[in-house]
């Protein structure tokens, strides 16, 4: 079922909940001993992107064979899949569904990250096509993705019979078809019964921002004692009294895990 990659509620909540607690001092940005909404969003938007350029660093040099810093997506298949593009189109074209596809889509991708045209991605570009739903530039793409796989007919909109195959795997059990209609006419916002790419892009690729935004809420919620919207310096202390406080762990990554 296609959807927003998120991690499993609670251990998402536990994770940033610890880091927040530990990390307080560094979050209170203008150190007036209080940390607000906007102080913890910020930090949070941050800290979902804190290990993207080193660690596409790391895999651009793993897989940069010219070693001209830049990597292009022959040497990227090659890497990763042990042939190159060609070899590995013809491997994947007997199973389009399983294979060609899935190479394709990663081609878009590829492309789509690419800012510059060049062929090439820098490091930069590299942290966008290993992790997409970071980087606001990639909603497009990733909106236009699922509506290619499924749209079957080809007419750039998403039918409801379309949707319904698609979120309930071919199966039309009653529960299932339920919960897609329900999905469809929450995204289906000006009621004519299909769906463009405009109205996919916020369900499948919802802004991390606003994802960062909502968890931010959620945490000052949960420590904010004396419900003034704030978390003093003070509260996060008892906080650490109540609460069992998992240690942050060194690639923290607050909202989304890479594909």
């Amino acid at each position: 079922m296609l959807g927003a990659n998120l991690f499993e509620p609670y251990l998402a909540h536990e994770r940033l909940f610890g880091a927040v607690v530990q990390n307080a001092k560094e979050i209170d940005a203008n150190k007036d001993g209080l940390i607000n909404e906007e102080e913890l969003t910020t930090w949070l938007d941050k800290m979902a992107r804190v290990n993207d350029l080193p660690r596409a660093a790391q895999r651009l040099e793993l897989c940069d064979a010219n070693r001209d810093s830049e990597l292009t997506f022959d040497e990227y298949t090659r890497c990763t899949y042990g042939v190159g593009e060609n070899q590995l189109l013809r491997t994947t074209a007997g199973d389009y569904h399983h294979g060609f596809q899935f190479m394709h889509s990663e081609r878009i991708r590829f492309d789509a990250a690419d800012e510059d045209r060049n062929h090439r991605l820098s490091i930069k570009e590299m942290a966008m096509f290993l992790w997409p739903q970071h980087y606001s530039s990639m909603e497009e793409m990733q909106a236009s993705m699922v509506l290619a796989m499924m749209d079957s007919n080809h007419d750039m909109a998403v039918t409801f019979d379309e949707f319904v195959s698609e979120e309930s795997g071919g199966q039309k059990l009653p529960g299932l078809v339920d919960s897609a209609m329900d999905h469809f006419l929450h995204m289906d916002k000006n009621q004519d019964n299909q769906l463009t790419t405009d109205e996919l892009k916020p369900w499948f690729t919802p802004s991390l921002h606003n994802t960062i935004k909502h968890e931010a809420k959620i945490l000052i919620e949960k420590i904010d004692l004396n419900g003034d919207h704030l978390i003093s310096l003070e509260e996060v202390e008892d906080a650490k009294k109540t609460w069992s406080v998992p240690a942050p762990r060194s690639n923290f990554q607050p909202i989304r895990e890479e594909a």
